[in-house]
């Protein structure tokens, strides 16, 4: 089968943003006097909005979630403003699927402002038609909503659309929106569930590449 879209997860995947992140809620927390428990860090990732502030909640209920939201993504602006750390694979895989004029998405759980910054830092912007972001959906990651869209905005049918994911819910969300799903771990390894699916795991990148020619699915 030729797929005929690509979407792809923003953080930890084009971008080693994840640690930026982990660095900017311990900045956070030591600000507030708070003590930061790496399961809620394991537990955020990929995630947004509701899912988000419930996640908070449960780990500093005597906080707002709401403000502690808001202001570790001004903590990350502030950390990621004049450098953007690149994962690699991700220039060769947007010129090869340029080249072949295959239209590509962003499907994010961060908000806006932060994903069209970074993408102009790294002059990522030129390659995607459409970009979903946290202000552009009700239900965050693992719902499959980010993900289908993504796929009208492009204008495809989410069985057309291959997804590229690092994060155990961002899978999920591929996964229950029918795309041909791949994940490149960063910080979290698969779960049983995505274990026993269909979803390719592979190293970077670069193997992304190596799948799509030699299945020709592209």
């Amino acid at each position: 089968m030729k797929f005929k879209a690509v979407i792809f997860d923003m953080d930890g995947l084009l971008f080693d943003t994840e640690k930026v992140f982990n660095k900017a809620w311990q900045t956070l927390a030591d600000s507030r006097g708070l003590i930061l428990d790496l399961r809620m860090l394991d537990q955020l990732r990929g995630t947004s909005g509701k899912q988000m502030l419930k996640i908070i909640n449960n780990y500093w209920p005597e906080e707002d979630e709401k403000i502690l939201m808001e202001e570790v993504f001004k903590v990350a602006e502030v950390l990621l403003k004049e450098y953007v750390p690149i994962k690699p694979g991700a220039v060769e895989l947007l010129n090869f699927l340029q080249k072949r004029s295959v239209p590509m998405a962003i499907a994010t759980s961060s908000p806006r402002y932060l994903v069209e910054r970074n993408l102009q830092v790294t002059g990522f912007d030129k390659f995607f038609e459409a970009i979903v972001c946290r202000e552009d959906i009700h239900n965050g990651k693992p719902d499959p909503e980010i993900f289908l869209k993504a796929a009208e905005k492009l204008k495809k049918n989410a069985q057309e659309c291959i997804v590229l994911e690092d994060a155990v819910h961002g899978v999920k969300a591929g996964l229950y929106a029918h795309c041909k799903t791949f994940m490149i771990p960063d910080l979290i390894q698969p779960d049983e569930e995505i274990l026993n699916s269909d979803v390719l795991i592979l190293k970077d990148l670069n193997q992304v590449i190596d799948v799509l020619i030699k299945n020709d699915w592209i």
